[in-house]
């Protein structure tokens, strides 16, 4: 009577069964992060997808999660690199041109 509860067994408790269980997290070694690249390359950046990517490298035990998420890290790693890319080559650029307006083409 006094229990005050709707008769449910709170979330995680009884009744959720056995936890599954969890896979050791994969450490990227070089030569797997080299066969890792070589695939994303022969597929190219645009067609990379990780089942695509895991059919290449075909590593027993990779899983499509592993590779999804070391592609994402990946990619950004590449945006990275290409953004340091474009401020150094903004920064080598001649003082005139970066503040200089931009020409304009007169009607003769």
């Amino acid at each position: 009577l006094g229990g005050g509860g709707c008769g449910r067994a709170a979330p995680g408790k009884a009744g959720m069964g056995p936890t599954p269980l969890k896979r050791p997290r994969l450490v990227w070694t070089p030569s797997l992060h080299r066969r890792f690249v070589e695939a994303v390359n022969t597929l190219g950046e645009k067609r990379a997808v990780p089942k695509s990517i895991m059919k290449i490298m075909n590593v027993e035990g990779l899983t499509r999660e592993n590779v999804a998420s070391h592609l994402q890290k990946y990619r950004l790693h590449l945006k990275r690199i290409q953004a340091k890319v474009e401020g150094l080559a903004e920064a080598a650029r001649p003082a005139k041109a970066k503040n200089a307006p931009p020409a304009v083409a007169h009607p003769q």
